[in-house]
């Protein structure tokens, strides 16, 4: 059964320093990580991925044309939840056993 979702699902908000951080804005803020996207000069890195209950990959490609690289600080749910919507990602090891189980 799908159950409706909000139509906009995630806030964007820029930073100084060719950074945007991007908030899933319908789950609460202790239960949700936060996605930052750091543009770079020839592609663009995308720090954390959120729940990925939504995917994110959407909004950032709104936000950034060139090349990205998603990377996860660790295999939380709120960390690397999205990480499934980007084709080139990276973790730390230990995270990535994790990650490959799901």
């Amino acid at each position: 059964m799908n159950k409706p979702t909000a139509d906009i699902w995630y806030g964007v908000e820029s930073c100084e320093g060719d950074i945007t951080h991007i908030r899933e804005t319908h789950i609460d803020q202790w239960a949700a990580g936060d996605i930052w996207l750091i543009h770079g000069a020839e592609r663009d890195l995308i720090f954390d991925t959120g729940t990925g209950l939504i995917s994110p990959a959407p909004i950032i490609d709104l936000l950034s044309k060139q090349t990205k690289i998603a990377v996860a600080c660790c295999h939380y749910y709120d960390h690397a939840g999205g990480m499934y919507a980007f084709e080139e990602r990276g973790c730390h090891p230990v995270s990535y056993t994790h990650l490959r189980a799901h």
